[in-house]
């Protein structure tokens, strides 16, 4: 009974942790692409929606760029460190399908990750459903993105497999649409690109990624190392302001009255 209740409250804190990542997740794409009156958003916030069969789902985030849009999935599971380090594959196949997408041996599990991203996708690209305000009406290229907190998924051949289950639940795609591979991005990829968007567009990276490693066997944060983007990667600049306050207050609380240079104050 006791080991019931802890069970219990395990899970529920682990999803608190989720919906508190969530928030952040999605606070990075708002300062990205700040709301404005007047103006169309061009990124919506939690739409539900239902397939063909009436499967219901959630998309935490969708940036529409005319015709191409990128939809947004954001998973702060962790994978078990048993399952990495034990000697056969398919334990920590499992706990990845478990935590990321499908496990065909529970049944009555909810689509996670990949297997929610599939159903909206393939949703959205088969016409079946194009948003409450026909937000999708025009598009034709799909980017997804699944936002993990976990930054061992950041490992290439992880990719490569949550890019083949992804593709294996997606189901049928009409003639003049076009899904592209399965883009993982850790939470730190979305922080490095808050304010390097000034410099290149969402849309222009995931576009570039897909064409260049399609197989995915290269994760998306090497991708950006190796390339082009790499020399306009710019620091967050809300990260960088919420250090410099944590620092402010830690000399404050240190040395008190003295008038102590903070990194950000010196002239490199």
């Amino acid at each position: 009974m006791l080991k019931g209740a802890q069970h219990g409250k395990d899970n529920e804190i682990f999803g608190k942790f989720g919906l508190a990542f969530e928030d952040y997740a999605t606070g990075i794409l708002r300062r990205m692409y700040p709301s404005r009156p007047g103006l169309f958003d061009r990124v919506a916030y939690h739409l539900g929606g239902a397939d063909a069969r009436g499967n219901e789902f959630e998309i935490d985030a969708s940036l529409i760029d005319v015709s191409q849009s990128v939809v947004f999935e954001m998973k702060a599971a962790w994978l078990r460190e048993d399952a990495m380090i034990d000697d056969m594959p398919d334990r920590l196949l499992a706990d990845i399908r478990a935590k990321y997408g499908v496990d065909p041996k529970r049944k009555g599990e909810r689509p996670k990750g990949v297997a929610q991203l599939a159903r909206s996708v393939g949703a959205i690209a088969r016409g079946e459903w194009l948003g409450p305000n026909a937000e999708f009406a025009h598009s034709t290229t799909f980017y997804p993105v699944l936002v993990v907190h976990d930054t061992r998924l950041d490992t290439p051949a992880l990719g490569h497999f949550l890019d083949g289950e992804f593709m294996g639940l997606l189901g049928t795609i009409p003639s003049g649409k076009r899904v592209a591979p399965l883009t993982i991005m850790t939470v730190q990829d979305l922080e490095n690109l808050e304010s390097s968007v000034a410099n290149f567009s969402f849309v222009e990276l995931l576009d570039a990624y897909s064409r260049e490693c399609p197989d995915r066997l290269r994760s998306l944060h090497n991708f950006i190392a190796y390339s082009d983007f790499s020399k306009q990667i710019l620091p967050s600049s809300y990260l960088l302001e919420g250090s410099q306050q944590v620092l402010e207050l830690l000399k404050d609380e240190l040395f008190p009255g003295l008038d102590v240079p903070l990194p950000a104050d010196r002239v490199l």
